[in-house]
């Protein structure tokens, strides 16, 4: 699992992992997933940097402007709610690359140096998070390939933690 916070931090580890993949079996099967015990599946929509422009925030959920089939990635129905996103561009390489899919979370706590996807303005991105006071501060990895930003918190139209990435989809 990648590392994405500091240590003594709650992250997902090989247990989620294991549910991910077990998620994916059993949808694209589509058949139930016995290890221990059946792995209900729920397919979250991959929202790519248009359909993401899109999306405002409603009591913790993003909802889309409007509906439109999207390609899915399968996670463990476990009472979260997940939002995934397709990463356009290298500024947080070489942990997530161009074409990657992360998957967010919006009941997570969002500490410093966690990596978020955030929206404000015309602007969505995908950086690491600190904070002082009422300015968010959002860093690139690879500040050869992407900018830093300063933003207000007040600006902030939703921001989101990551717990998972995926390189290959």
């Amino acid at each position: 699992m990648l590392d994405f916070c500091r240590k003594g931090e709650r992250k997902a580890g090989p247990k989620f992992m294991r549910r991910i993949v077990d998620a994916e079996a059993a949808l694209a099967s589509q058949k139930p997933s016995w290890e221990k015990h059946l792995v209900k599946v729920t397919a979250v929509p991959i929202y790519g940097y248009a359909q993401a422009m899109s999306l405002r925030c409603h009591k913790g959920d993003l909802i889309p402007d409007q509906v439109s089939e999207l390609p899915t990635i399968p996670v463990p129905e476990d009472g979260r709610r997940y939002a995934a996103f397709r990463v356009e561009g290298e500024s947080m390489a070489p942990v997530i690359t161009d074409g990657s899919v992360v998957l967010a979370d919006p009941d997570r706590e969002l500490t410093p140096r966690c990596v978020v996807v955030a929206k404000w303005d015309d602007t969505i991105t995908i950086k690491r998070y600190s904070r002082e006071q009422d300015m968010i501060y959002l860093k690139s990895d690879n500040p050869a390939e992407g900018e830093n930003y300063k933003v207000h918190a007040k600006d902030i139209d939703w921001i989101l933690r990551i717990v998972f990435v995926r390189t290959e989809v």
